[in-house]
């Protein structure tokens, strides 16, 4: 996607940045805190006010990568969108509870971000 030259690369940044942001979150609560730290995270006691930052970077990443994907696919794109993003978020429900299936997300997610870059691909624009 941020290879296509019609991409707008600001709000394409910003997705990537809330992105990150949830991902560090995300990182820290399933591997950090379990296996270095020894610790179980309890959102609501430990941390409540990652919730609502959770969320609005979430609704964040899906505005900005709507708009920053709007020039390509045009009236399709919040089709496009709900489908991606329902997709990747209820793909988790196949994974097993526990340390497996975190080592299973973490797994998918490197491989997924390997795979992106290395596809070889011809631009179709």
């Amino acid at each position: 996607m941020w290879e296509n030259p019609l991409v707008n690369s600001f709000f394409l940044n910003v997705a990537l940045i809330c992105f990150g942001f949830e991902f560090c979150i995300l990182l820290y609560m399933s591997v950090w805190a379990p296996c270095i730290l020894k610790r179980d995270i309890d959102l609501d006691k430990d941390m409540p006010s990652v919730i609502p930052v959770m969320t609005i970077a979430g609704l964040l990443i899906f505005v900005c990568t709507l708009l920053a994907v709007w020039p390509i696919w045009g009236f399709l794109t919040p089709i496009y969108m709900i489908i991606l993003f329902f997709g990747t978020s209820f793909a988790t429900i196949f994974l097993p509870n526990g340390t497996l299936g975190n080592l299973l997300f973490w797994v998918g997610v490197i491989v997924a971000g390997y795979i992106s870059h290395t596809m070889p691909h011809d631009p179709v624009w």
